[in-house]
């Protein structure tokens, strides 16, 4: 897992990210951090698209339940 170190004002905040990668190790690469004002510590690459992968699966399972319900309203107001 890649370990990133930053600067959040006059601190500096060091961290490992969640995802790794079987590539050879980039010493002193730039990488764009997101992270919170109020506790730098919890942070993360900015990975764009793959930010959401984790959360891909409960949205689809949760859209999905959305439009069988909403099927099921539609056909029970009809009868």
């Amino acid at each position: 897992m890649p370990i990133v170190e930053f600067q959040a004002g006059d601190r500096t905040v060091r961290f490992k990210d969640w995802l790794g990668s079987s590539a050879a190790p980039a010493l002193n690469q730039m990488v764009p951090v997101i992270y919170a004002r109020e506790d730098p510590p919890v942070a993360m690459i900015d990975r764009k698209v793959m930010n959401w992968i984790p959360w891909a699966p409960t949205l689809a399972v949760g859209l999905f339940l959305v439009v069988v319900g909403m099927k099921g309203l539609i056909s029970y107001k009809k009868m």
